[in-house]
C-alpha cells in the first residue's frame, strides 16, 4: 500500500496531503512518510528491500543519538554507551526497526526532540527550544499517539518552571 503511493509520487501522479489512516476513523498521520519514502524506492528502483535497508539505517541513528543524549544527561561516557548498547541490542526496536512502517521514524525523532529539550533546560537557549519543537511535530507526524505526550511533557516542564522566559523574540 505504502510502496503503490510512493510510487505515485514517483510518478506525479498523485500527491497525498494525508498520511496512512490511524486505528480511529477518519484521523490520518502526516504524509511525509510517502514523501520520505519515495526517495528509497526510487534508488532501489522499486525494491522493498532497499527501502526496508533505509529504515534500518535511520533507526540506528537512534543509539547515537541515544548516545549522546545519556552522555549529556549523566555526564558521563560510559553511560552514554551503555544505553546506546541498550537501544542498539533491545529486542523490540530491533524487530520493530525492520518493519516497512511510518512508526519506525518517529523513534530516532522522538529522542531527538527529547535531548533537544535536556540542552534547553540546561542553557536556556531558544534555538534549543525550537529544535524540539521541530523535531517533536515531525515525530508526531509519523506518530500521532506521540502528540499528547509532547504537550503533557511542555506542560509538566512548564509547571516545574524548567521550561520560563520564552519571549517571542527568542523564537
Amino acid at each position: 500500500r505504502d510502496a503503490l503511493v510512493s510510487q505515485d509520487i514517483l510518478n506525479l501522479r498523485h500527491f497525498p496531503l494525508i498520511g496512512p489512516s490511524t486505528s480511529i476513523p477518519g484521523i490520518f498521520h502526516g504524509a511525509y512518510y510517502y514523501y520520505l519514502m519515495a526517495v528509497p524506492y526510487y534508488l532501489g528502483s522499486g525494491n522493498p528491500l532497499f527501502a526496508a535497508f533505509f529504515i534500518v539505517l535511520i533507526s540506528s541513528f537512534t543509539s547515537v543519538i541515544g548516545y549522546f543524549f545519556a552522555k549529556n544527561v549523566f555526564n558521563s561516557t560510559r553511560c552514554g554507551i551503555l544505553y546506546a548498547v541498550f537501544i542498539a541490542f533491545s529486542f523490540e526496536y530491533v524487530l520493530y526497526s525492520r518493519w516497512l512502517i511510518h512508526v519506525s521514524f518517529s523513534v530516532p525523532l522522538t529522542l531527538a526532540s527529547y535531548f533537544m529539550l535536556w540542552k534547553y533546560s540546561k542553557m536556556q537557549k531558544g534555538t534549543f527550544l525550537i529544535a524540539f519543537f521541530l523535531l517533536a511535530s515531525f515525530a508526531s507526524q509519523f506518530e500521532m499517539i506521540l502528540l499528547p505526550q509532547f504537550i503533557f511533557s511542555l506542560v509538566i516542564l512548564y509547571l516545574f518552571k524548567i521550561v520560563k522566559n520564552v519571549q517571542i523574540k527568542d523564537l
